[in-house]
């Protein structure tokens, strides 16, 4: 709303389409400390438009401190806010170029002072990760990352949102009814392009990062409900479409909260049964993929991926697939696990847990994952099955029952004689 004011002179309804993009792909998988930094790096970014006027010492001073916070909380919220001021100095200094090179090379080396003492910290604090190397995924991984603004539950409502979105935003511009503020196009361009490069998964100097290609989409919807506006469209066109996002936005509210509600059941469900597994063992989680049960509906599987966390909290246990990158984590396993640790991961599937167990080197899916369920017959003691209702002991020869759920199942594991 700052932005999109500072942009055009005025509010209007016009910057509440940011609620339709509220509840997104990243939000559904957890990653709150991103999305809290990119809000923060967004009110940074109208901050710097609106302190042009002030005294350059003052803002020499505290856009360098507040730069730093965001540093602490996220580096990709740091590169979009720091790809915006330089498109936005850019665009504000070209012309003045032409005409004073000694005042647009001092505006310009203003922007660029307050990225100095992060920069500093940045290689200060770089680890060596050694190799470097990342992977694109599947295409249908890219159609997910053009979606992720408005998907959630991989549900019909996703689909309609999207399609309203895209419809609103392709009309409007075709129609000249939506323009796109001239300082924002530069910066959208930029980001654009590189959100269509991006990878599904890197490997760098900051450790691993999963799901790379759906942390820039978000940050360009949210530009550009700031950046656009419209103008030249009659009341009653205003009506309906401002009807329509309203519906859509109560529905979808509607929708995850009835999701949630189901999703916190099974965690309580989870969290009462874990007085089964004794204090300090160790649990291997296992979760069938895209289980759909007679008469059921297929869950997210990825909403209960670190489910099994829960047992690290209330019984100590040694859970695997926590993570312990040490670039981003500061929790590490004990010396005698570390050999059974991943820097990150998920539960593995049920072929992957039987194969392991029958001597076989099959490997998850996971990219950058550690094979951390290689010989878990000898180095586990239970195993946790989530499997949404189709239900079944695989290797009743190695694993014992000892807590029946309605989506799961905990079994300790029979050691061989």
């Amino acid at each position: 709303m700052w932005l999109h004011r500072l942009l055009h002179g005025s509010i209007g309804l016009w910057p509440a389409a940011a609620w339709l993009f509220l509840y997104n792909h990243l939000l559904v998988m957890g990653f709150l400390g991103y999305l809290f930094t990119l809000g923060a790096a967004l009110v940074l970014f109208a901050a710097w438009i609106a302190s042009e006027r002030w005294p350059v010492w003052l803002r020499l001073t505290l856009f360098p401190m507040a730069l730093v916070a965001v540093f602490f909380g996220h580096l990709f919220p740091l590169a979009i806010y720091g790809i915006c001021v330089a498109a936005w100095e850019f665009r504000k200094g070209l012309p003045l170029l032409q005409q004073d090179r000694r005042r647009a090379a001092r505006q310009w080396a203003v922007g660029a002072w307050q990225f100095l003492p992060t920069g500093l910290l940045v290689l200060a604090t770089m680890p060596d990760a050694g190799e470097r190397s990342f992977f694109y995924g599947p295409f249908l991984a890219k159609v997910r990352m053009l979606w992720s603004p408005v998907l959630t539950w991989y549900k019909p409502i996703d689909a309609v949102l999207i399609l309203f979105v895209l419809g609103v935003l392709v009309a409007g511009l075709v129609t000249r009814r939506l323009t796109l503020a001239p300082g924002l196009r530069l910066p959208v361009a930029i980001l654009a392009a590189l959100a269509a490069a991006m990878p599904f998964w890197i490997e760098g100097a900051w450790g691993s990062i999963w799901y790379a290609d759906l942390r820039l989409p978000l940050a360009l919807a949210l530009l550009l409900v700031a950046g656009l506006r419209p103008c030249a469209v009659s009341p009653k066109l205003a009506l309906a479409v401002g009807c329509a996002a309203a519906v859509l936005f109560t529905a979808r509210v509607a929708d995850v909260a009835i999701d949630w509600r189901a999703v916190d059941g099974d965690y309580g469900e989870f969290r009462a049964a874990l007085g089964v597994i004794e204090p300090g063992a160790s649990l291997l989680p296992v979760q069938k993929r895209d289980a759909a049960p007679d008469g059921g509906t297929q869950q997210f599987d990825e909403a209960y991926w670190h489910m099994p966390m829960l047992a690290v909290i209330d019984r100590s246990a040694f859970v695997p697939t926590l993570f312990t990158d040490p670039t981003k984590q500061p929790v590490r396993a004990a010396p005698a696990r570390k050999d059974m640790d991943t820097e990150f991961g998920a539960p593995i599937g049920l072929a992957l847990l039987v194969d392991s167990a029958h001597g076989g080197s099959a490997v998850a899916g996971g990219v950058g994952m550690k094979s951390f369920w290689q010989d878990w017959p000898r180095r586990y003691d239970y195993v946790l099955i989530t499997h949404f209702g189709a239900k079944g002991n695989p290797l009743a020869d190695l694993l014992a029952p000892t807590y029946e759920g309605s989506f799961f199942d905990i079994y300790r594991v029979q050691r061989a004689e």
